[in-house]
C-alpha cells in the first residue's frame, strides 16, 4: 500500500499536462505517475461551482495563497459548443469539387495543451500544401481548410 504523503500532483514538464505521480525517497523524482488533467480540471470546477452544474456564462472566485502569493482564479462556463452541421463525408466532398484529384492528410494529437486536436491539409502532387486547417473536430479541421482557401481567393471583379 502506498503512504498518502508520497503521492502528489504535478505538472509534467515535458507535456505540460498535469499528473499524479508516485514518489520515492527523492521527492522529485517520480516512480510512476499518470495524465489527471482532466479529473484536476473537473474537481477544480466542482469546488468552484459547489459541486452544481453553472449556467453558461456563470463564474466563480476562487483565492487562495498567501501573503504575496496571493493568487485569484476566475472559473467560467463558456457557451456551448456550436456543432458543425456538416459530416466528414459531406466535407470531404466539397474538398474533392474544390481540387479535383488531390489528396489530403488526417492528424490527430497535440504536442501541447494549447493547439486543436485535429489537423487537415489538401495536398496536389507530392508536396505542394493548397490548404491546411485545425480544430477540436475533424469537421472543425476541415471547415477551416476550405474557409481558410476561401478567405485567400481574390475578390471577384479586382
Amino acid at each position: 500500500m502506498v503512504a498518502l504523503n508520497k503521492v502528489g500532483i504535478r505538472v509534467a514538464p515535458l507535456s505540460n499536462r498535469i499528473v499524479l505521480a508516485r514518489f520515492g525517497k527523492d521527492a522529485h523524482v517520480a516512480l510512476e505517475k499518470r495524465d489527471a488533467m482532466n479529473e484536476f480540471l473537473q474537481a477544480l470546477v466542482q469546488y468552484a461551482f459547489d459541486g452544481q452544474m453553472p449556467e453558461h456564462g456563470q463564474s466563480a472566485h476562487l483565492t487562495f495563497g498567501g501573503g504575496d502569493e496571493q493568487f485569484e482564479c476566475v472559473v467560467t462556463r463558456g457557451k456551448a459548443a456550436q456543432r458543425d452541421e456538416a459530416t466528414v463525408t459531406e466535407l470531404l466532398d466539397a474538398v474533392e469539387r474544390r481540387w479535383p484529384g488531390s489528396f489530403w492528410h488526417f492528424a490527430k494529437g497535440r504536442l501541447s495543451a494549447t493547439e486543436p486536436l485535429y489537423g487537415f491539409q489538401v495536398l496536389f502532387g507530392s508536396d505542394e500544401i493548397l490548404a491546411e486547417g485545425e480544430g477540436e473536430s475533424a469537421e472543425l479541421a476541415i471547415r477551416a481548410a476550405l474557409d481558410a482557401a476561401k478567405a485567400a481567393e481574390p475578390e471577384a471583379g479586382r
